[in-house]
């Protein structure tokens, strides 16, 4: 069950949105340390079955007024949204949040290591043997995947997601609604705009515009063995 680790402690109660296969990644953030305790999981896919999700209730909602009136019925404290496939939906469903003031929460794995003078936004997930340097800035609502490395002195804008060991060199602007892959490099002090798709495996040596599709064109080839 989720919260098994609770000895009574005082923990946040901490709400989540999406029921799917990226809360259960989420878990893994969420009970790596003793900060939160989920005690509801929102889902607006008409077609989910499960009533509950690991112990914890899943309930179905319409819209976002719905999770306004629990809050202010003081059913949770803090709120973070799970799903990151779909980037416009995770930014719209953020900005709706941001709208009527809910607190949407950081989640960030026990393990990742985030400098003193690195300023976070708010509804960020870090995942597991993360790395944010010094004097970097992440803006809100960015998914950033195990394994990543973010060096000093980068600035990161909101709503992007990052897949593993994505790693950055130093002094690199990246903007908003952007999708990288896994296996990324960027060289130092390069630009990113907004709207993009970075795929898996691209070292990235010059800067990026917005709405650009970045990919490695070389072919790998996979064949019977003679």
């Amino acid at each position: 069950k989720i919260n098994s680790k609770d000895k009574g402690g005082k923990k946040k109660k901490l709400a989540v949105i999406g029921a799917g296969k990226a809360s259960l990644q989420l878990i893994d953030a969420i009970l790596s340390n003793e900060e939160y305790k989920v005690v509801v999981f929102y889902e607006m896919d008409n077609s989910y079955k499960l009533k509950k999700l690991l112990g914890t209730e899943v309930k179905k909602i319409n819209n976002i007024q719905e999770i306004k009136n629990d809050f202010e019925s003081k059913f949770f404290d803090e709120i973070i949204i799970s799903f990151s496939g779909d980037i416009e939906s995770r930014s719209s469903v953020f900005k709706e949040l941001d709208k009527i003031n809910l607190p949407v929460a950081n989640i960030i794995h026990n393990s990742a290591v985030i400098s003193e003078s690195a300023e976070l936004g708010k509804g960020n997930i870090v995942f597991a043997n993360t790395r944010i340097g010094p004097f970097s800035k992440i803006g809100d609502n960015n998914v950033i995947s195990a394994g990543c490395s973010i060096e000093h002195n980068n600035i990161l804008g909101d709503c992007n997601t990052f897949g593993p060991y994505v790693a950055f060199s130093g002094s690199c602007v990246v903007g908003n609604n952007n999708k990288f892959g896994t296996m990324i490099g960027i060289e130092p002090k390069i630009t990113i705009g907004s709207n993009s798709i970075i795929a898996s495996g691209v070292i990235l040596t010059r800067n990026v515009k917005d709405n650009q599709l970045v990919r490695n064109i070389n072919k790998i080839e996979i064949t019977d063995k003679k």
